[in-house]
């Protein structure tokens, strides 16, 4: 068996175990968060072995027996692969390796060059890797991101599963540059782990475009609405992989196309106004759509990310340096005023109408800003966008948000 053949296999067998568990439990209620959770726990451990499903990286001495010294209190074993790898990139002046007491479940890895992290658009890379292979191979894949000055936004969390190493790259050259390090890194191929058959794969990588949300998350949701409408249609019987494409194909023709329905902001409890979240939805259902056709290769998909993210517009639009300096004139601005709505209104209206005295001139801000092309770019891109300056302002600030160095 091929192995296109053998994802298409994976997905109609797990469809069809849900189908299966809709008919034995008649009282079992879809289109719920708690049957969409308990879709997504069993859909991210998709082809891990039974052993390495207990292993904990964070609070359990490490597969590989390593020893480290660098101990975070809310890490409870200091011999653990998370603290193995806060020692391995300690002294590494090109990456932040760091766990939030926040968001504990995960060790963050962030290179020092921030373009990856004011984005919000990324080439979403899955490099799952069993739990014998997990510590050092994530040692040599961060090594070689460092080592090539590659901007990325990136993580681990504590459990072993397909997406248990996410890298998060902003071009097709840092993502060709990856990729291949992985395809002719033996150590790492003897560790992979099936890939998410619901995603575009590229030998045994996965790879996706999510903006603001999770990918697998989004899968999770999609099947439960799939089995809550065949539950109720009373054709369980017709759950399958062909069944399932043919049901997103309609599901996305009626609400993005025909905009008929509404079965997206309902599932996904979305507000109707969220034009920035909904179309978010519409480009990973195209994505989930499409990745199932034998004819999307990794420059479509390279096509796709550049579409959602805005860089294939034709007035060549720098989205990467428009955030920046975004960030850096709110910083600015917030720290003249010491207010953060102040600098907001500020330049919110300056954008509007291009009056100069609205910013300051600390640290050389006006001059930067008004002799430079910023105005006319972000004004273009927020009409590309349909989306205000204050919500576009807030996407590229959840990243910091969440992703900063929360130590």
């Amino acid at each position: 068996m091929n192995k296109e053949n053998r994802r298409y296999k994976r997905i109609d067998e797990f469809l069809k175990r849900w189908a299966k568990i809709a008919k034995s439990n008649p009282n079992i209620e879809f289109n719920t968060k708690s049957m969409k959770n308990a879709i997504y726990n069993e859909l991210i451990r998709l082809g891990v072995d039974e052993k390495d499903k207990s292993v904990n990286l964070r609070d359990t001495k490490s597969p590989q027996n390593f020893s480290c010294n660098h101990y975070y209190s809310y890490i409870v074993n200091p011999d653990s692969a998370f603290n193995n790898w806060l020692q391995h990139f300690d002294k590494n002046n090109n990456i932040d390796v760091f766990v939030s007491p926040n968001w504990s479940y995960f060790c963050q890895f962030v290179s020092k060059d921030k373009t990856a992290s004011i984005a919000k658009d990324h080439i979403k890379v899955y490099i799952p890797l069993d739990a014998k292979h997990i510590e050092e191979g994530a040692k040599q894949i961060f090594d070689f991101l460092s080592n090539n000055n590659i901007p990325h936004l990136s993580k681990i969390g504590k459990n072993i599963r397909f997406d248990d190493i996410v890298i998060r790259l902003v071009n097709k050259e840092d993502a060709d540059k990856l990729i291949n390090f992985v395809n002719n890194n033996k150590y790492i191929q003897n560790g992979l782990i099936e890939a998410n058959p619901f995603a575009f794969n590229n030998n045994g990588i996965a790879l996706a475009c999510d903006g603001n949300l999770s990918y697998n998350d989004t899968i999770a949701g999609l099947i439960d609405m799939y089995i809550g409408q065949k539950k109720r249609e009373n054709a369980l019987n017709t759950v399958g992989l062909r069944n399932f494409y043919s049901y997103l194909i309609n599901v996305y023709q009626k609400q993005f196309i025909e905009h008929k329905i509404d079965f997206i902001t309902r599932e996904f409890e979305i507000n109707p106004n969220d034009r920035e979240t909904l179309n978010n939805y519409e480009n990973v259902i195209r994505l989930v759509v499409n990745s199932q056709n034998p004819t999307f290769t990794y420059d479509k998909f390279i096509e796709h990310y550049e579409k959602c993210s805005g860089k294939e517009n034709k007035k060549g639009i720098d989205i990467d340096s428009i955030n920046n300096m975004i960030i850096e004139t709110i910083n600015t601005m917030s720290e003249r005023f010491n207010s953060l709505e102040d600098a907001l209104i500020n330049v919110e209206v300056y954008v509007q109408t291009g009056q100069k005295n609205l910013l300051t001139r600390q640290k050389g801000l006006r001059d930067k800003v008004t002799n430079s092309n910023f105005r006319e770019s972000l004004r273009e891109l927020l009409k590309i966008k349909k989306i205000s300056f204050r919500d576009y302002y807030k996407s590229i600030a959840s990243y910091q948000e969440a992703y900063g160095r929360a130590k």
